[in-house]
């Protein structure tokens, strides 16, 4: 470990031999802040494009939503045991993907053994 009066000759021989080459090249590669009204309006033109394409997403969920909800309903009204059916192989099918997307993700995991 330095005593202080080290590290002040130290940092003192630096400022002299090196200070003068740093501050030119700060100088040549100085950077520039950006504007702010540039930015202001990037800003809130990329706000409404995403609140824009938020309301039609939400829109076709619910037209998606609405479609399956009375397709759904239209089978149980015409026969009960056909809906159950179609309830029973939705949720057989679900079931069986999430038993492959897990069992698969722990094959990849990397074990330490």
């Amino acid at each position: 470990m330095k005593k202080n009066n080290v590290h002040d000759e130290d940092q003192q021989w630096f400022t002299e031999h090196m200070g003068a080459e740093l501050q030119r090249f700060d100088d040549a590669y100085e950077r520039r802040e950006p504007e702010l009204a540039p930015l202001d309006s990037f800003v809130a033109s990329h706000k409404l494009a995403l609140r824009k394409k938020l309301w039609r997403d939400l829109a076709l969920f619910w037209l998606v939503a609405a479609m399956l909800l009375l397709g759904m309903l239209w089978i149980l009204e015409r026969d009960w045991i056909w809906f159950a059916a179609l309830q029973l192989l939705v949720a057989i099918s679900a079931i069986g993907y999430i038993g492959f997307v897990h069992r698969k993700k722990g094959r990849e995991q990397w074990k330490n053994n």
